[in-house]
């Protein structure tokens, strides 16, 4: 059974990462989407995109008109309605509500079918869809402070009455280490690899990977940074599953498993 991608705060991101972001989602079939973050996707279709972002959105909306005229009746139909009926009346876009307007003037639907879908059309049409605007926002990148500019005066040398043990004044300055989490590292390697496999000609900029992987992974492991990404990355080269070229990371010359 698939799992579900979920990509949180997809509205008001800038242009460059939303479509880093999105790309890989744009190829799945909408029964591994989860419905608040399809309707998100479908939103696009009336936004204000760059041109390189139009014609994926566009394939996308056509692929899921078709996927939605598929759903036969019955159960199927049903659970299909009554996942979008859970969601905020202003988060359905205009593209979905013309799409399943379409579908209620479809004779081969039974009444029953076409009832349930009115009945929604008309809760919908009183609550105006929220629109899909870009923004400037993109992840935030911790900058390393500057040390600070080294003394020419020669170190003041220590009188061995003040000194203490070297062990003690070693533990003091030394941060502790943090807890490494195997099932977050775990989850950070197999989606970067699943998205490398996606990529296997030409592999993926580093910089698209530290930003897209901890967006996708982001309902099961908050917080992920692109730190954590480049280690794990690093640590897959080490073991030969990656290999990096010209700012790119592909996947090694192996059978991907």
């Amino acid at each position: 059974m698939h799992r579900r991608v979920r990509l949180d705060n997809l509205r008001g991101m800038d242009p460059v990462t939303l479509e880093v972001t999105i790309t890989d989602v744009l190829r799945k079939p909408m029964g591994q989407i989860e419905p608040i973050t399809l309707v998100d996707l479908l939103a696009l279709a009336t936004a204000e995109l760059p041109a390189s972002l139009r014609p994926a959105i566009r394939r996308f909306c056509d692929r899921i008109a078709r996927e939605i005229a598929d759903i036969p009746d019955g159960a199927s139909w049903s659970a299909f309605l009554a996942e979008i009926d859970e969601l905020p009346p202003e988060r359905i876009p205009p593209w979905l509500r013309e799409q399943l307007q379409l579908e209620a003037a479809r004779e081969d639907r039974p009444p029953v079918s076409i009832e349930r879908l009115q009945a929604s059309l008309e809760r919908w049409s009183a609550v105006a869809p929220e629109p899909f605007n870009l923004g400037t926002r993109g992840i935030k990148v911790a900058r390393r402070a500057a040390a600070p500019p080294a003394s020419s005066a020669p170190p003041k040398r220590r009188s061995r009455a003040s000194s203490g043990p070297r062990a003690s004044t070693s533990s003091r300055s030394r941060a502790p280490k943090q807890a490494e989490d195997p099932e977050r590292q775990l989850l950070i390697s197999q989606t970067v690899q699943e998205r490398l496999a996606k990529y296997a000609a030409k592999g993926l900029a580093e910089f698209a990977l530290l930003k897209s992987v901890p967006m996708q992974i982001a309902s099961e492991q908050p917080g992920v940074t692109g730190a954590e990404v480049l280690a794990v990355l690093r640590d897959l080269e080490g073991k030969g599953i990656v290999r990096r070229t010209s700012g790119r990371w592909l996947l090694a010359d192996r059978s991907y498993s």
